[in-house]
Order: structure tokens, then sequence, then C-alpha cells
């Protein structure tokens, strides 16, 4: 792996996902730039890249233009993208052009199919990771989950509650966890934050998206929590809950969270089951049109991974794997 060498990150903003890489990279001895991938964050950012992706794609373009002009005569060892979605095939040209001799690597933490743009830049890289299992054998990419990172392990005094969700309002989450949650013992303490882009949204929704109105109007949210505060309600759970997108296979960033705060885990997504970290103890992978939890695997204990399984799912470790053998192309 490269030592001292220089680094080319082209990401959008994510939950301070970037800063948390930057900060490892430069950890790890590296040289970093970074070009964001958007000129908009946020909401009006994804108004636009779902509404009017050609609009999106366009502005994002001009903008990632001008910011590379600052970088163009630096030589880089390594063109990392992460996520790039709104990267065009004609920005990827000219920076493979500029670095020929640089080892290109790209990963994606979105299913291909919610994100076709994509496939028009996989040929400008080297290797392409995706943590989606069935993007990558349709593909031919290289499989990779997610990481965690910047968590706080010492675990609090209390744990208040049983279990928490955190996660935004989409496909049929909201419906599966008002079942959930009618489904789970009386006892059961819980803390639920279901994020919408709106209150307008959240008005429409109740005419359009069932669970809704069986939600208590104190769950639904129109502010994201920041990562820090997520972070915090996961140590401060036994339990976290996870339900993915039904069109997507590859494991959230909320599963992995949850096994790098060492907090077991309920999840729709049976696909876990084929990880090397899944303990049937620590996780329970629930029918999301049978929506039964066994009442033991509430009072039974986590139980601990090894320290290799651990590092593996690690930042140190997600990057270490992408960025192995990243010198091939040295002359």
């Amino acid at each position: 792996m490269l030592v001292n060498k220089r680094v080319l990150l082209i990401m959008p903003v994510f939950f301070e996902y970037e800063k948390d890489i930057l900060s490892k990279l430069k950890d790890k001895g590296y040289e970093v730039d970074w070009i964001r991938t958007r000129p908009f964050d946020g909401v009006f950012g994804l108004f636009l890249l779902r509404v009017f992706p050609k609009i999106m794609l366009l502005l994002s373009s001009v903008h990632f233009k001008i910011h590379y002009r600052n970088f163009k005569h630096s030589k880089y060892n390594v063109i990392l993208a992460v996520n790039p979605i709104t990267l065009r095939d004609k920005d990827m040209h000219i920076i493979a052009s500029d670095n020929i001799n640089s080892v290109k690597i790209l990963y994606l933490w979105d299913s291909v199919n919610n994100r076709e743009n994509v496939k028009k830049i996989f040929l400008f890289f080297d290797k392409v990771f995706s943590f989606d299992p069935k993007d990558s054998k349709k593909y031919s990419l290289i499989h990779r989950p997610l990481f965690f990172s910047n968590l706080d392990n010492a675990s609090p005094k209390v744990q208040p509650y049983d279990v928490s969700f955190i996660g935004t309002m989409h496909s049929d989450r909201t419906p599966v966890l008002s079942k959930l949650i009618s489904h789970l013992p009386s006892y059961i303490l819980g803390y639920w934050y279901v994020y919408a882009r709106s209150r307008l949204f959240i008005f429409l929704s109740r005419f359009f998206i069932d669970g809704v109105n069986t939600l208590p109007a104190s769950y639904l949210k129109t502010s994201a929590l920041k990562r820090s505060e997520v972070l915090r309600i996961v140590r401060l759970s036994k339990i976290v809950i996870d339900i993915e997108h039904p069109e997507q296979s590859g494991l959230t960033m909320r599963c992995i969270e949850a096994l790098g705060a060492r907090r077991k885990l309920i999840t729709t997504n049976n696909d876990i089951k084929n990880y090397d970290f899944y303990d049937e103890n620590n996780v329970c992978v629930i029918d999301r049109r049978n929506l039964i939890i066994p009442k033991d695997f509430f009072q039974s204990k986590y139980r601990e991974i090894s320290d290799d399984l651990y590092y593996k799912y690690s930042l140190d470790g997600w990057l270490d794997e992408l960025l192995i053998n990243s010198n091939e192309k040295e002359q």
C-alpha cells in the first residue's frame, strides 16, 4: 500500500463521512486533495437529483470542472471516487487523461439500479467496488461492504433504549416500522426517529402511505439528525433496527454502525446471513410481511466477534482493502 503518495478523493458531502475518509487517509500518510461531486447538498440537492437529474448532472459537471482546475497540474498516484453518482463520463475522461499512470478506484454505496448514470464511468477505473452483492455479481464488480468510523466504543453505564430506529421515510419503510412497533412487547422502550424532508411531505404521506397515520407525530421529524447524535443514540440502545430499501441487497450503513458499536441488530435484510460476521445471537432477521421477533432475542447479551472481523469492517480495514496494491501503475 502506498505511503506518502498523492490521492485525489472524489465524493459528495454525506453525513461527514467525507471528513472521516479524508482524516483517515492523512493519518495513513497520504497527501489528499478532495473535490465535491455536487454543487448542492441537503434537501435541495436531492430534489434536483431526483426530479431534474439532467439539470443536476450538468450543474455538477460545471462545478466539478471549476474545482478540478485547482488540481489539474497535480499528478496523483491514486484517484479514489466514492459514490460519485453525478460524475459524468466526459469529466472522468479528463481526469483519466491527466493521470494516465494513477490507479483509479471506484466505490459505490448505492445500488446501480438507483443510479444508472454511474455505469458510464466504470470503464475508466482499474478497480470497481460495490456494497451490493447483486450488483457485484451482475456487473463483475468487487463486493466490499461499508464501514463504521468515529465510534466511541465505551458503553454508557445506562442504556435507556431497548431498541432504536433512525431513518429516512422512503419506499415501504414507514408501514413496516409501524407494524414492527405494534408487534413489540409492551415492556420494550424504543427511540424512534423517522426523517421526512418537509411537513408537506408528511401531510401528503398520511393520504398515500400506509402506516404514517398510526405513528405518533412525535416520531416524524423534518430535520435530519447529525451523525454524532445518531451514533450517540446507537450507543444508548441495546438493539438497533434496520429496514432496508426493498430493491437493495447490500447492507446499510446502520447495520455496519451497529456492528461497530457492538450492538445487536434487527433487520429485514435476509442477505445479512451471507456475511462473515453474522451470528443469530446478535442479528435477528425478520420478514417484512411477518414481523415476529423471538422474545429471547431481547434478553440475550451481545456476543463479541473476532478482532480480525472488527478491523475488516472499520474505516481502517475498508481503506486498506481498497488501496492495497495501489502502486501497481507506478513507473
